[in-house]
């Protein structure tokens, strides 16, 4: 990584399918196809799964857009060193722009701009949720930069009280571990990989 990466944040741009973006960034990937339970990275950034929990439908590339069905996630994974500091999912029209759940950081929406956003400073892996309704979005911004450690402390004092998760080494976030199995665990901004007894 660069001084100019840790000094600011970095920007990529993920497009799915024919989409095409007005400004967008010199770093860039097309998805054309999203496959479920499939990992997808996004070299020295991050990698990225859809499981699915949607009964009836399933989250893919439709053509020119991401259909991110209701309640499915995505496990968003940070590359190591690096921290994700922003996302920005950007909606083909207001009526599928809806608000995200998320395991840690805060969520927004603007269906001015057609946006449904994620903020907070990760470098361990977090999920996202289609929590309202169907999401078609033709294009994502992450915004990302060096881990340095510094301020992901600050966000929960008092980890020791905070719930655990697990989750394994795709980032996938997993309910227990089987035991010898290696995997991530978090409480709060206290992460480690651990081998599970």
């Amino acid at each position: 990584m660069s001084a100019a990466l840790s000094a600011h944040p970095a920007e990529m741009a993920a497009l799915f399918g024919t989409a095409t973006m007005p400004d967008k960034p010199a770093d860039h990937i097309v998805f054309s196809e999203i496959r479920l339970d499939k990992r997808y990275d996004i070299e020295g950034i991050c990698s990225f799964i859809i499981t699915r929990y949607h009964l009836t439908q399933e989250s893919k590339v439709n053509k020119n857009f991401l259909q991110w069905y209701k309640t499915d996630r995505i496990t968003m994974t940070p590359a190591d060193g690096i921290a994700i500091t922003g996302l920005e999912f950007i909606c083909t029209e207001a009526a599928y722009c809806f608000n995200l759940g998320a395991s840690a950081g805060k969520c927004s929406v603007d269906a001015a701009t057609l946006t449904s956003s994620w903020q907070g400073k990760e470098a361990a892996p977090f999920v996202l949720t289609a929590s309202f309704g169907q999401l078609r979005v033709p294009y994502l911004r992450i915004s990302y930069t060096e881990d340095d450690g510094a301020g992901i402390g600050s966000l929960n004092e008092g980890n020791e009280n905070l719930p655990v998760e697990y989750y394994n080494l795709n980032g996938v976030r997993i309910d227990r571990p089987i035991p010898g199995q290696i995997c991530i665990r978090r409480q709060g901004a206290s992460v480690t990989k651990i081998i599970s007894n």
